[in-house]
């Protein structure tokens, strides 16, 4: 295989010392043998090994593709112009499509065997499995009995996703969810605190569900079920039928940090923009194998590829949801509104039909000289040229203009004075809230759960700081909610105060509130004086949490505020 790759006779040589330099030793009876050297096969943990298993699983490929070209193997056929496809090869898990026929599940045996023979690596047909689709049950027996495998059940799982399955079920996502619980149950909730739940939540809680979401457009129902198990976790809970006081509402807490959440995902949005990474992998990824196969199976060409193509009753559900993500959340679409084509020469962008100037096609904002172009079609290095090193716009009508539609042109012609056209450049489309990479999931998701900042937001890009304990930080942040159990929020929470007496349980003077009991109650002023006291600040008494002396003006001294915590 390596001399196939063109590596040198002195690179195979290398390698084939290292494969056959090893020594290993046989236990027998719990007595190791003597060593005795290897000459072949690959070594679980050696580092070269991944890299050398996937070039012998290179000749698997070659194998199926030189049976189809020499019609001896047929793949599924996929779209109007019969694209075909063979196989899917990931490490080491294969996947074979073909036609339902007896020539093919000959060839696939052949092909294997020969892939045996060459390469020393044997398929177990035990572990593997045949999967029929609108086919007879006895035929569908009769190949797998050729095969020596069993006949599978769709759906089934392949590289972790359950393929075939309805992704609108609830009982597709149990797996799902059902280890999402299993995970929460291996915590004790009581041995963790506030701020040690939040970095867990955020963590894991949010990471376990990722592989799924990024896959399927989840149920309503399924993304309330988790909600509900990821905030009986954060308020100590630990579980559906432990239920504790939710002292924030969930939606504060979903927000940025620095707009005073806990910046926690919101589990609906980030399915969303999870999905929303395959409408702009569709855009940029012309060549992939995956690509073709959609746009084959849903007429996806440069006019159509933003909109998804021309629609049809037997669309699939995940391709329906997918052009459906951005509709169901507003009415403009967050992703088309975001999807910008930044032109070069203008050679792979339509000019009526795609996004490159303005806010969406030219064809939806001047409807009328788009009816009366004849190049309806055509590309923008089409609709002009370059005379003298600049490009002129050459309009071709149906009839001559009207007045009004001259004043339409003329707006038109306004517009595209913004664009330059560059010789020798590629067309790209970029993501406007997003850097050079294009769309990320992170610039998606901020853009849609970003909220206007209250007047008090400024506290909280102060008290996230990487020199206090987090815990200690996630109790300031609750008690900048004012959302702490003191007497007077457990008592309108409905929580019985016992002989209904709401003093402060320090002084005994007045009503135990947030403000009273951090900073105006006696005592707690008298810690304080002595903090600022230490850090050199004058401060005056009757202070709160958002005033000048709060929270923000003790986190500005680093050496002083990391030697208390120390203390």
């Amino acid at each position: 295989m390596m001399a196939k790759f063109n590596f040198s006779t002195k690179w195979r040589a290398w390698i084939k010392e290292c494969l056959s330099s090893a020594t290993v030793s046989v236990l027998v009876n719990g007595s190791p043998t003597e060593e005795f050297p290897i000459s072949k096969g690959l070594r679980q943990g050696d580092p070269l090994a991944p890299f050398l298993f996937l070039m012998v699983a290179e000749a698997l490929n070659g194998l199926i593709q030189n049976a189809v070209e020499l019609d001896l193997y047929k793949g599924a056929i996929v779209g109007e112009r019969n694209f075909a496809i063979s196989h899917l090869q990931f490490a080491d898990d294969s996947i074979f499509f073909c036609e339902a026929s007896t020539q093919n599940v000959w060839a696939i045996k052949c092909i294997l065997r020969s892939f045996e023979l060459v390469s020393g690596l044997k398929v177990n047909f035990y572990k593997s499995a045949l999967y029929g689709i609108n086919m007879d049950e006895t035929e569908l027996e009769t190949f797998a009995r050729k095969l020596n495998c069993v006949v599978g059940s769709i759906p089934f799982k392949y590289l972790g996703v359950l393929v075939g399955a309805d992704q609108k079920k609830v009982s597709t996502w149990t797996p799902t969810v059902d280890y999402l619980r299993k995970k929460l149950s291996s915590w004790r909730c009581n041995n963790l605190s506030f701020g040690g739940r939040i970095v867990l939540l955020n963590s894991i809680l949010s990471s376990i569900p990722v592989y799924y979401f990024s896959c399927y457009k989840a149920p309503k129902k399924v993304t309330n079920l988790i909600t509900s198990i990821q905030r009986n976790f954060l308020w100590g809970g630990g579980g559906e039928d432990k239920r504790k006081i939710a002292w924030v509402s969930w939606e504060k807490i979903c927000r940025e940090r620095e707009e005073g959440g806990l910046g926690v995902r919101k589990v609906e949005l980030f399915n969303r923009v999870l999905l929303g990474k395959w409408r702009w992998r569709l855009l940029k990824e012309e060549d992939s194998l995956w690509r073709k196969v959609l746009a084959e199976k849903y007429n996806i060409n440069r006019k159509n590829e933003w909109e998804g193509g021309p629609w049809r009753g037997s669309s699939s559900r995940w391709w329906s949801d997918l052009w459906k993500l951005d509709k169901d959340y507003n009415s403009e679409g967050w992703f088309r509104m975001n999807v910008f084509k930044v032109v070069g020469e203008g050679s792979e962008t339509l000019f009526w039909h795609n996004i490159w100037v303005g806010n969406g096609p030219l064809k939806e904002k001047y409807d009328r000289l788009y009816r009366l172009s004849k190049d309806k079609d055509a590309l923008i290095s089409d609709i002009g040229d370059w005379s003298e090193r600049e490009w002129q716009w050459r309009w071709r009508w149906r009839r001559p203009l009207f007045a009004w539609e001259h004043n339409l042109l003329q707006e038109l012609q306004l517009e595209l004075q913004g664009v330059q056209i560059k010789q020798g450049q590629q067309d790209n489309w970029i993501w406007k809230n997003g850097q050079k990479e294009g769309y990320s999931v992170r610039s998606a998701y901020k853009m849609l759960s970003s909220k206007p900042r209250e007047a008090e937001a400024a506290v909280y890009t102060t008290i996230w700081n990487k020199h206090v304990p987090f815990k200690v930080t996630a109790f300031v942040w609750r008690a900048l909610q004012h959302r702490i159990p003191t007497k007077e929020n457990l008592f309108k929470r409905g929580v019985k105060i016992q002989n209904s007496d709401f003093s402060c349980a320090q002084c005994g003077q007045v009503t135990e509130t947030t403000d009273h009991l951090l900073f105006e109650c006696e005592k707690s002023w008298l810690i304080w004086t002595s903090c600022y006291n230490w850090w050199g600040i004058q401060v005056w008494s009757g202070f709160a949490l958002y005033g000048p002396y709060g929270y923000g003006e003790m986190a500005k001294s680093f050496k002083r505020r990391q030697l208390q915590w120390k203390r």
